[in-house]
């Protein structure tokens, strides 16, 4: 087999697996439940510690980026918390500028999330670090530093475009008051992710039929080279030409 059947051979299985890999993925998107606002949400989770506030790491988003790359990249996406106290009490939820949440937290006992488990749309499980302190905090809705928030006693909805720069979410009993239990659902909208889905689709399509064809002509030009029948050369087998013999008598005659 020559080179350039092999790199077509090659290139082809690579176009087929890269081909099915875009298919898989654009499927699992368009097939995945969404909400009637078009975000994928996962399951619902208890969040519960005994301290005034659990808080996520920061969350540090193209802080150092160039405007350009910033807003195409965090315009299309949106996040959604979802959720009620599960002890019924007033509930608090809101995102703010990390150094903010900090210096409203100093001294304050609460837990940051430290890891997020998912299987699937189902979060599995969830690490923090706990934080000491005996200081108590003033409510949270009465701070004026939240991007957003929302509060109250029945399900509350939190949704947020995406910004650059460095951003903590908060959850806390509307009060302050220790002992927070929340039952959340965590949510991502992306614009126009049907129509990304199915450009992908067409990309991997292209991609396993390319894939495909080289596969065959690197095959079949090979069975050709080294194992298929002989090609018969039709001017070796032709018969010799003969030359009409001329009678005697019209020799003599001319």
């Amino acid at each position: 087999m020559t080179g350039g059947k092999i790199a077509a051979l090659i290139f082809g299985i690579l176009g087929v697996l890269v081909g099915a890999a875009l298919i898989a993925g654009a499927t699992t998107i368009l097939t995945e439940d969404r909400d009637d606002d078009g975000f994928f949400i996962s399951e619902g989770y208890t969040f519960a510690q005994p301290s005034h506030a659990i808080v996520s790491e920061d969350i540090e988003i193209l802080s150092e980026a160039p405007s350009w790359l910033i807003d195409r990249i965090t315009d299309p996406v949106d996040l959604r918390i979802q959720g009620t106290s599960a002890s019924g009490e007033g509930l608090f939820v809101g995102v703010a500028p990390t150094t903010d949440v900090a210096n409203y937290l100093s001294g304050v006992a609460h837990h940051e999330v430290t890891s997020l488990d998912f299987d699937g749309s189902t979060i599995a499980g969830v690490d923090y670090r706990s934080v000491e302190g005996t200081a108590v905090p003033t409510r949270p809705g009465s701070q004026t530093m939240w991007e957003v928030s929302t509060e109250g006693a029945a399900v509350q909805t939190l949704d947020w475009s995406l910004e650059s720069g460095s951003w903590t979410v908060v959850l806390m009993n509307a009060d302050g008051s220790a002992g927070v239990d929340a039952d959340l659902a965590l949510g991502a909208k992306i614009s126009n992710i049907v129509a990304i889905s199915w450009i992908v689709m067409a990309i991997g399509i292209v991609f396993v039929l390319g894939g495909m064809y080289l596969v065959y002509r690197g095959i079949r030009r090979a069975s050709v080279l080294e194992g298929g029948p002989p090609v018969l050369d039709l001017r070796d087998e032709a018969p010799p030409v003969e030359t009409p013999s001329v009678p005697k008598e019209t020799a003599d005659k001319s």
